[in-house]
């Protein structure tokens, strides 16, 4: 598992982060950043000092987009589930992947995934596609063609498919079971 028991961990925090579909908050956590799952995440857990020094060794390598895409994210996920949880954070990358260091008052952790899941823009404009160009929208001889490919693989393929067995411009309400 991503989290387990250890003297970094306090006890008051451990229940939060045990794998659970009801809360679990590593998934909650890391789905704000990456698209890789929870569980499948390059994890180390260190003390502060190794923490400074491996923060150094990279440092050359820190993404702030990244860090200011994501770790408010983060933050709204672990303020919500720990009321006063107080933790920082950076995000670096290098060699395909997004390194996140954090540390709160206990210990200090890394985990890693794959740059390519990293999650971009999150929000409705995100989701929009962009308004389609003349040439998406099909033409009246392209919906004709379409209708006759249509009405070929109902015929040919009713059994297999399962597709209704009536013409296109029937009323639905004319339609028996």
């Amino acid at each position: 598992a991503i989290f387990r028991n250890d003297e970094n961990v306090s006890e008051a925090r451990f229940p939060t982060m045990i794998p659970d579909p009801q809360n679990n908050l590593a998934r909650r956590l890391f789905a704000v950043a990456t698209t890789t799952p929870a569980l499948n995440l390059e994890r180390r857990t260190m003390p502060h000092a190794e923490f400074s020094t491996v923060m150094q060794e990279i440092a050359r390598h820190e993404n702030p987009s990244a860090s200011d895409m994501i770790l408010p994210r983060m933050a709204a996920v672990l303020s919500d589930a720990m009321e006063g949880y107080d933790w920082q954070g950076r995000i670096y990358t290098m060699d395909g992947a997004d390194i996140l260091l954090m540390r709160d008052e206990r210990a200090a952790f890394a985990y890693a995934w794959d740059s390519a899941s990293r999650v971009g823009e999150i929000g409705p404009e995100a989701d929009m596609p962009p308004d389609p160009a003349a040439e998406d929208v099909p033409s009246g001889e392209d919906i004709r063609r379409l209708r006759t490919i249509l009405a070929d693989m109902r015929r040919y393929n009713v059994a297999e498919i399962g597709f209704a067995r009536y013409a296109q411009d029937e009323p639905l309400d004319s339609l028996s079971p």
